[in-house]
């Protein structure tokens, strides 16, 4: 891939030329780094707005669907699609949910059951939470769940991976007016705004900077005595609850550190998938990680008297590899974690690290654009994943509904 920048990147010079860097010097960095991320997508990819799912072969599409070749012709016949009879016929994931929910085959939560808040969490960086969330946030809808996609890292790089630029966002189209609610009359908040994206059945609520502020936003509700400040860890609990009735499943992307934001969003997740990527760094980061949620949350939990939960709870591997130490740690995350940690999980695959570096997902490249086997063995490895998530949400669902059903039998 060609570099996306012509101006030659600064070398260290040998000798005793020290490196002192001045805040000018990372305004400089960063000024010249958006420049490079610019043209970088200019080149491999486009902005949301102009950007289109890649179509889909007849025999992927309805594999994807779960329609038989009969009523798959049905389908496309009455809801005049034209013809695509042919193997090699192209359609739209569009197309594909419209056959879909003709035939009573799309898939929805029942009625009686929330909307999954599945966030993905770990406090150590390069964790692979915005890899797993980027996947499995595409995997849903293409399912045909209705899925919503949040950015909750300020760094925003799940939303510029969906092809949104983060410094251009509009900061009340992301997480940043929530923390600005603290201090304002419950008539006066602002609530999400999810935006959709080049993939139907999946919206976003991205990311900016300006999110880095709401830890100061909360902090000064406390120093200024603000009513109703002690409930900030609720804020983005109560305005998910207004607009999850619209979704099946939402994916939290979250930030590679604790923040008051990260407080909110695993107080709002009823769901958790923990990445835990094979080396003996990120376990020992991930038994942290359980110990400073546990902690905090139990705390919040104690004070309002409110019992706090994630089903499903899932650790799982990213980055596999075969070798002797990704193998060990394995091993000491199953003896830990036993059936919370899931065997389906994302190898390390030229397919995903080349697709990435073209801002896209393994769903959106073709074999024509990386190495065909690898890309086919990625897929494989994250549907059998989403494919374990969706049976343990689906089984959530079910305990939900029996759950509803037995109040209302109770109260008759």
């Amino acid at each position: 891939m060609a570099t996306p920048i012509e101006t030659p990147v600064e070398q260290v010079q040998a000798g005793p030329t020290t490196l002192r860097a001045t805040p000018e010097d990372f305004r400089r960095w960063a000024d010249h780094g958006q420049e490079m991320l610019l043209k970088l997508a200019e080149a491999t990819n486009e902005p949301n707005e102009r950007r289109v799912l890649r179509t889909f072969r007849k025999t992927e599409a309805m594999e994807i669907g779960g329609i038989s070749e009969y009523r798959w012709k049905e389908a496309r016949k009455k809801l005049r699609l034209g013809d695509s009879a042919a193997a090699e016929a192209r359609v739209t994931l569009e197309e594909i949910h419209k056959i879909q929910e003709m035939l009573g085959l799309r898939p929805r939560r029942p009625k009686g059951s929330r909307a999954v808040r599945m966030a993905v969490a770990n406090f150590k960086g390069g964790a692979t939470k915005t890899t797993v969330a980027f996947h499995i946030g595409q995997a849903f809808p293409l399912r045909g769940y209705r899925t919503l996609l949040v950015d909750a890292d300020p760094q925003g790089t799940l939303s510029r991976l969906m092809g949104f630029r983060p410094e251009d966002i509009d900061p009340d189209m992301t997480l940043t007016s929530l923390f600005e609610n603290v201090s304002k009359a419950q008539s006066e908040r602002i609530g999400l705004r999810p935006q959709s994206t080049h993939i139907d059945g999946l919206d976003i609520i991205p990311a900016s900077l300006e999110m880095t502020g709401s830890d100061i936003h909360i902090a000064s509700a406390f120093m200024n005595k603000v009513d109703g400040a002690s409930e900030f860890y609720r804020l983005f609990d109560d305005a998910l609850s207004a607009i999850e009735e619209n979704y099946d499943i939402i994916v939290i992307d979250t930030a590679p550190a604790f923040s008051f934001l990260a407080l909110n969003v695993l107080w709002a997740a009823n769901s958790l998938v923990v990445p835990l990527p094979p080396s003996f760094p990120d376990f020992s980061a991930t038994i942290d990680f359980c110990g400073m949620s546990g902690d905090l949350i139990s705390a919040i939990s104690r004070l309002k008297g409110f019992g706090k939960s994630w089903s499903p709870t899932v650790f799982m591997h990213s980055r596999v590899e075969s070798t002797n130490a990704a193998s060990d740690v394995r091993t000491f995350a199953g003896h830990l974690f036993g059936r919370y940690r899931v065997e389906e999980g994302i190898p390390k695959l030229s397919a995903v690290e080349n697709a990435l570096s073209q801002m896209r997902s393994i769903y959106e490249v073709t074999g024509a654009e990386v190495d065909s086997r690898a890309l086919r063995r990625a897929r494989d490895a994250v549907d059998q994943f989403a494919n374990r998530l969706v049976g343990l949400i689906e089984g959530e669902w079910a305990e939900q509904v029996r759950e509803v059903n037995q109040k209302e039998s109770g109260n008759e």
